[in-house]
């Protein structure tokens, strides 16, 4: 939730996955605007950790795929960005858990398809 709007990601049934983010006023009961999801971001399983107006979305798969990319989406400007993060990167997972604690947005754990991951990986917002 920024201020009054639910920010919505959508998912994937039997006929297929959509990619679209939707904002939704609670006040109002108003769907707002369709945000086109960035090339390359997966739609199941992923986080989503809001930092200030801007929502970090880490990970994810589809199928067989696996993500360990972050991408930004600002609330503000409805736009789409990639950071470029310092190395190592965590391995692609899906289905893990991400909390934000103090200027930092910590991951633990999900899996990626071949075994259950036990890791934790954090990554300064600060900045």
């Amino acid at each position: 939730m920024v201020d009054n709007i639910a920010w919505i990601f959508e998912g994937c049934d039997e006929r297929g996955c959509w990619r679209d983010v939707w904002c939704f006023d609670i006040h109002t009961s108003a769907c707002g605007a369709r945000i086109p999801r960035t090339v390359g971001l997966l739609t199941l399983t992923h986080t989503a950790t809001l930092v200030d107006r801007k929502i970090y979305v880490f990970g994810g798969g589809e199928g067989p795929t696996y993500s360990n990319e972050l991408y930004i989406l600002d609330t503000l400007t409805h736009g789409w960005y990639k950071p470029n993060i310092p190395t190592p990167h965590p391995l692609p997972r899906r289905a893990h858990t991400a909390v934000l604690y103090r200027d930092t947005i910590y991951v633990f754990g999900g899996g990626n398809g071949h075994r259950a991951l036990n890791d934790v990986w954090a990554l300064d917002v600060s900045v």
